[in-house]
């Protein structure tokens, strides 16, 4: 397999004092026939970073293309966060989805505490296909 590289990134951190100007990473892309393709990535805030912390704070986002190129932001994102008092409060990320029957399936990693991954777990939520 021989890959063509783009030579900029198709999408970037966020502007400064943005939920996702500290990174932006963990992408998962899926198409949708109705529409073209869903792009799900974690993001961090630069203020919310952690020093020495088993994991980093963080949300996770949404995108969408017609071409896989182009991505246009949710202007909804971030689009899920993290959850005060619940089992998922100091982290989400890794999203995984799938696109079924006009609905987004979406997992992710969740964690309560920030200095041990002990307390993790892989929750779900669901949502209609749309731009």
């Amino acid at each position: 397999i021989r890959w063509d590289r783009m030579p900029e990134q198709v999408l970037d951190r966020g502007t400064s004092n943005s939920w996702n100007d500290y990174l932006v990473s963990h992408v998962n892309v899926v198409p949708d026939p109705q529409f073209g393709y869903h792009l799900f990535y974690f993001g961090a805030k630069l203020a919310e970073y952690c020093e020495n912390c088993a994991l980093q704070r963080g949300h996770i986002g949404h995108a969408y293309s017609t071409d896989g190129i182009q991505w246009q932001e949710d202007p909804r994102n971030p689009i899920l966060s993290p959850r005060k008092g619940r089992w998922d409060e100091w982290a989400i990320g890794g999203p995984s989805v799938l696109v079924k029957e006009r609905e987004l399936l979406l997992w992710y990693f969740g964690n309560k505490n920030k200095n041990s991954i002990a307390e993790s777990g892989i929750g779900f939520v669901k949502a209609a296909c749309r731009q």
